[in-house]
C-alpha cells in the first residue's frame, strides 16, 4: 500500500494545479537466520527499524516453552546467539521507539525456527583477580563464555589442593576475610558437551597489625548498659568482655558498640582483631 500526498505543481492563469508524490509506507519487522545449526552458536539478522521506530526487540522460545526477551533495545545488522542445549529455537522481532516515554512498539514479525542438533563445548573463559590485597576482601570475576550454562570456580591456598567455592551462572565471586597468603583461582565453563578451563590467576593477601582501639565510652539506657568505641583502621571485628569474678565475652563482631542488659559491671575491656585473627591489646574501662 502507498500513501499519496498532494503538492502544488504550478499556476496556470488563476487556476492552481496539483500533482501527486508517492511516499513508501513503513516496512514491517522481519528476521532471518539459519534453519539448522550444529554447535549452538549462530547469527540472526533482523531488519533494521524504519521511522518512526529506532530499535529492535528480539524474543526467543525453546520448543513449547514461553517467549522470553533475548535482546532489548538493539540496533545492528546482526545478533550472535549462543545456546547450551539441543532443540528447536523460535525467534521473532519487533521495532521500538523509546521517545516519548513510555515508548511505542510495532507488531511482532513472523517467527523463524532454528534447529540445533549438537552443542560444542563452551568457549574458554577469561579470569580476572587482583594481584595483591591488604584486607582479605576482594572480587574474582570472569568473562561470559559462549554456550556455557554453568561456571565452576575453584581455589587453592598456598599451593595446596583445589577446592570448589562456587558453581552457578554468575560471573563473579566475592571473597571475604581471607587470611594472609597466596590464593590461586581458576574457573571452568561447562555445558552438556564438557568444560573448558581458564588460566590460573593468583592473588597475595597481606595484612597489617591492628592498632589498639580507643577507650570505650559507656552510655546508659533503662535496664541496659551500652558501651561504644571509635572504629580502628584495619580492624575486621571487635571482642568485648565484662568482668564478673572472671572475664566474660559479651560480644564479638564488626559493631563498635556492645550491651549487657540489666547489669552494671565494674569493668569492660575491648580489643580489635584483623582478618588473620591477630588482635590488639585490650583497652579497659573501669
Amino acid at each position: 500500500m502507498k500513501l499519496v500526498k498532494n503538492r502544488p505543481l504550478g499556476l496556470l492563469g488563476t487556476a492552481l494545479f496539483f500533482g501527486c508524490v508517492n511516499f513508501a509506507a513503513a516496512g514491517n519487522p522481519g528476521i532471518t537466520g539459519p534453519q539448522y545449526d550444529s554447535d549452538g552458536s549462530f547469527q540472526l539478522t533482523p531488519y533494521l527499524p524504519e521511522a518512526p521506530y529506532f530499535l529492535n526487540d528480539i524474543w526467543m522460545k525453546k520448543g513449547n516453552g514461553n517467549w522470553q526477551p533475548l535482546v532489548v533495545g538493539y540496533r545492528d545488522y546482526s545478533v550472535n546467539v549462543d545456546v547450551s542445549a539441543v532443540g528447536d529455537y523460535e525467534f521473532k522481532t519487533r521495532w521500538y521507539n523509546p521517545s516519548p516515554q513510555p515508548g511505542t512498539y510495532s507488531g511482532f514479525s513472523n517467527s523463524i525456527v532454528v534447529i540445533v542438533s549438537a552443542i560444542a563445548a563452551p568457549d574458554t573463559p577469561g579470569i580476572s583477580v587482583p594481584t595483591t590485597d591488604t584486607d582479605g576482601n576482594y572480587t574474582v570475576s570472569w568473562s561470559k563464555a559462549a554456550r556455557a550454562d554453568q561456571y565452576k570456580l575453584e581455589r587453592a591456598f598456598n599451593g595446596g589442593s583445589w577446592t570448589l567455592v562456587q558453581s552457578n551462572l554468575a560471573y563473579s565471586y566475592t571473597a571475604s576475610n581471607q587470611a594472609a597468603g597466596t590464593y590461586s583461582y581458576k574457573v571452568s565453563a561447562c555445558n552438556v558437551s564438557g568444560c573448558t578451563v581458564s588460566n590460573i590467576s593468583n592473588i597475595t593477601v597481606t595484612t597489617t597489625d591492628t592498632p589498639i582501639p580507643g577507650m570505650p565510652s559507656p552510655a546508659r539506657v533503662p535496664n541496659v548498659t551500652v558501651i561504644t568505641w571509635p572504629s580502628v583502621a584495619n580492624a575486621s571485628y571487635y571482642e568485648t568482655d565484662i568482668y564478673q569474678n572472671s572475664w566474660i565475652r559479651i560480644a564479638s563482631g564488626s559493631s563498635t558498640s556492645a550491651w549487657y542488659g540489666g547489669y552494671t559491671p565494674q569493668q569492660f575491656r575491648v580489643r580489635a582483631c584483623n582478618v588473620n585473627a591477630q588482635c590488639s591489646g585490650f583497652a579497659y574501662l573501669y
